[in-house]
């Protein structure tokens, strides 16, 4: 792979210009049915042309296999015009192997519903009905029995799933699977290799003659639809007791005796040369990429030769929540021998490539699955873990294109960076260090560079700086830039170029590339699509942007009336529509604060992801700090009321909330200082040391942990002065609102005081007002003061992390990375 600059030229204009489907059927002149495949209008003309107009209304492709200059296969779902649908298949092959097509329309009998095979010799191109396939005669056979039949999954001549229900043969719902009579065999024998060992479903036929297998149906809910449990805050609990039941049922499969005669264990080195030459297919230009993927993977686990019973293809959606609060596995077809922590690899890799996470640490997004396997005795080495789990990602890695995902090759493109992320990572002796991005992909701007992050991006005479960054993973940043004038705009940086490319096709107007950065003015959210309206009323000022997360913007009242701190005013929140009820839930869960005022939901519009909230105060407490005009004794006043407000905030009910105790915490931590060790703005083995520190303050939990409800992110941006009599204060931004020790939210609040006189916003000597303070007010309660330390070093390390990502402050980041083993010096000796 070359890595000059002509890799971009070659690479990613034609990703730009052409779509993925244009780019793959130009490359296969010799194939012209591939074209006639992925133009679905053109493939629909085929169908109606033999099948008849009414038959056909749509055609979708589900699934495709893909051999360069040889063929090309798809899966199909083709609706009617009364809206039945009809798996079938379609397959294109060089126009100069006319035995190709004679043999797929071998079994040229008209499918269960009467509809013809059809060929296209000039075009080298093959089509019909599931039924129709010669490769699996089991479903034919299948089809013409008694029953309701649904079916699920059809990849044409490897495999039908279809869903049985008042089955006419058993007299109960059931799975039929059709493989190629030959596989049969191979699938059953894997099956029963697990079936004694793990909850799943009871095999009831094996068909050998015409490929089929028929088990029972497992009831109940897959556990990847019930959410993860660091996305679902509401179902926080449910789903994270699930995942740990799902680890601890895992290790026991793991720690299962060998059985004699099981089969020679998976070679790895095999499935990954697999993986690279499926890559090198579809995106030839990151075949190198691929390669060093698979090295680095090999690399890391060699000499590991640790081997169990495992699942093969573990992953949320193939764990069954039974409605009695069970699980069961299904789907035991790649059940085999291989390194254990494969199946836990398996899990991240899916995770990953299905978009439920953006973190790529492993062991935070296994979370609550890796608590479980690791307490019934399962043993996950960490660089193992991240290693096997690059390796499955980059077998994953071109899942985009088989289930003809739209941006296929840009999808493809940020698999690979994280797989490449995982096995650089692994790869690395003791870990730590900076990282250089592969061949071709993006770094730094052309202005200069913060890490792998432009310094600064141009656009005509315009200069925006970047203020800050929000990591997602290492080929992804959320990004906050300056102009001059200080008026800001949100944009995103890409690692791959074809990442940006895609993204920036989707972004609507005036969202525009410049400097290899997406700029988003002017509320310009593809995920935030109300956003834009909200800015485009009179009165409104945007306040923060996250792509695609979150946005706050306030508005004047249209009356102009006045409040006692400026003008009366409301915000608006967008955020995406599934966070509304969310948002405004833990709003309700503290509106009867007496010590302090939230804002009160004015209004929201769960579709389009709007909040509309009352202000609260204009002023905030960092604002008063830095103010020389509030004396010593107005800022002493504030800070005592703090402490009540977190008092009484902490001795609310707690029903409702999501846990977040130490363990949610160092993954917190970790998320953003591995991201800046990754970026090169963090020493890594400073980082690692300081690591080790909290973890292990952490974990020395009291026998009797002091809970209370926690805001999480409180310091003294989230509070606001309102001018009340009473003194009491605003309290904003309560998203994240959970239950946990509450020397977490009290160690917030004196971290970021140490950080404001270390930024010059606050001087020594009202740094000690608002520490005396604070104090004054809080419990004098051991429990809750003995575990101040150990969070308040986690919140240091987290603020160097965070910190790093703001060029204005990288240097404090650092100090503040180095306070924590000052600290521990200073306490520990």
């Amino acid at each position: 792979m070359r890595t000059d600059d002509a890799v971009l030229s070659d690479t990613v204009l034609p990703h730009e210009t052409r779509t993925d489907d244009e780019r793959l059927a130009a490359a296969e002149p010799d194939l012209p049915g591939v074209r006639q495949i992925l133009d679905l209008e053109a493939l629909r003309d085929c169908f109606r042309d033999g099948w008849g107009d009414a038959a056909v209304e749509e055609v979708r492709v589900t699934y495709l296999r893909y051999k360069p200059g040889t063929s090309l296969v798809a899966g199909l779902v083709v609706t009617g015009r009364n809206g039945a649908r009809t798996r079938a298949f379609a397959a294109a092959h060089r126009r100069d192997t006319p035995q190709k097509i004679t043999k797929a329309l071998r079994a040229a009998d008209p499918d269960d519903g009467g509809r013809p095979a059809l060929a296209d010799r000039a075009l080298g191109l093959a089509l019909g009905g599931a039924s129709a396939d010669r490769r699996l005669p089991g479903i034919r056979r299948v089809l013409r029995r008694p029953g309701v039949v649904e079916p699920l999954v059809y990849k044409p001549g490897r495999r039908w799933v279809a869903f049985v229900d008042r089955d006419g043969t058993l007299g109960r719902p059931s799975v039929v699977k059709v493989h190629a009579p030959s596989r049969v065999a191979d699938h059953v024998a894997r099956h029963r290799l697990l079936a004694g060992l793990v909850p799943t479903a009871e095999l009831l036929e094996v068909g050998a003659r015409h490929g089929v297998v028929r088990t029972g149906f497992v009831p109940g809910t897959p556990l990847d639809r019930l959410g993860r449990p660091d996305l679902r805050p509401e179902e926080h609990r449910p789903a994270a007791d699930h995942w740990h039941a799902a680890g601890t049922l895992a290790a026991h499969l793991h720690q299962a005796p060998l059985p004699r005669g099981t089969g020679v264990p998976l070679e790895r080195r095999h499935e990954l040369a697999v993986a690279v030459e499926a890559v090198a297919a579809v995106r030839p230009d990151l075949d190198g990429a691929a390669r060093e993927i698979a090295r680095l993977v090999l690399l890391a686990v060699d000499g590991r030769r640790e081997r169990a019973l495992v699942h093969g293809d573990l992953s949320a959606d193939q764990v069954i929540v039974r409605p009695d609060g069970g699980l069961a596995l299904v789907d035991l077809d790649r059940a085999g021998i291989d390194d254990p922590l494969a199946d836990l690899a398996d899990w991240v890799a899916a995770e990953i490539a299905a978009g439920r996470t953006a973190a790529l640490d492993p062991a935070e997004i296994l979370g609550p699955l890796l608590v479980g396997y690791r307490e019934a005795g399962g043993s996950a080495d960490p660089r193992a873990l991240t290693a096997l789990s690059a390796g499955a990602l980059l077998q994953r890695a071109t899942e985009p294109f088989r289930t003809h995902e739209p941006g296929w090759g840009a999808r493809i493109g940020s698999l690979l960076t994280a797989a490449h992320e995982l096995a650089t990572e692994a790869a690395r002796p003791g870990g730590g260090t900076a990282r250089s991005a592969p061949a071709g992909w993006a770094t730094a701007g052309p202005a200069g560079a913060h890490g792998w992050l432009p310094a600064e991006v141009r656009e005509g005479e315009a200069r925006w700086t970047l203020s800050r960054a929000w990591p997602r993973g290492t080929g992804h940043a959320l990004l906050e830039l300056t102009d001059d004038t200080g008026r800001t705009v949100a944009g995103q940086w890409f690692a791959d170029p074809a990442d940006l490319a895609h993204a920036a096709r989707r972004a609507p107007e005036p969202a525009r590339v410049a400097g290899g950065i997406l700029l988003q003015p002017d509320g310009a959210d593809g995920r935030l699509r109300a956003l834009a309206g909200v800015l485009a009323r009179p009165g409104t000022r945007l306040v923060a942007h996250r792509p695609g997360r979150r946005a706050v913007v306030r508005a004047e009242w249209p009356d102009g009336t006045q409040a006692a701190d400026g003008p009366a005013a409301e915000y608006v929140k967008v955020v995406r529509p599934r966070r509304v009820a969310g948002v405004a839930r833990h709003l309700r869960h503290v509106a009867s604060l007496r010590s302090a005022v939230v804002p009160t939901v004015l209004g929201l519009d769960e579709a389009a992801g709007v909040l509309r909230l009352s202000a609260v105060g204009e002023t905030t407490l960092l604002e008063a700090g830095a103010d020389p005009a509030r004396t010593a004794a107005e800022l002493g006043r504030a800070w005592e009321q703090v402490g009540r407000v977190v008092t009484e905030l902490q001795e609310l009910v707690q029903d409702g909330l999501p846990a977040h105790d130490a363990e949610d915490e160092i993954a917190a931590v970790g998320a953003w200082t591995r991201a800046a060790v990754q970026h090169g703005l963090l020493d890594g083995d400073e980082v690692e040391a300081a690591t080790r520190t909290v973890e292990r303050e952490l974990r020395a939990l009291p026998d009797v942990p002091l809970l209370g409800v926690l805001h999480r992110d409180l310091h003294d941006k989230q509070l606001l002065l309102r001018g009340d009599a009473d003194g009491r204060l605003g309290l904003i931004d309560v998203d994240t609102l959970a239950v946990g020790e509450r020397a977490l939210d009290v160690a917030n609040l004196e971290v970021h005081r140490e950080l404001r006189q270390l930024q010059g916003l606050l001087t020594p000597e009202r740094a000690e007002v608002a520490r005396a303070a604070l104090r004054r007010t809080l419990p004098a309660d051991e429990r809750l003061w003995s575990r101040v330390p150990a969070y308040a070093a986690a919140t240091r390390l987290r603020l160097a992390g965070v910190y790093a990502f703001r060029p204005r402050w990288a240097a404090l980041g650092r100090e503040m990375l180095a306070t924590v083993e000052l600290v521990r010096r200073m306490t520990h000796g």
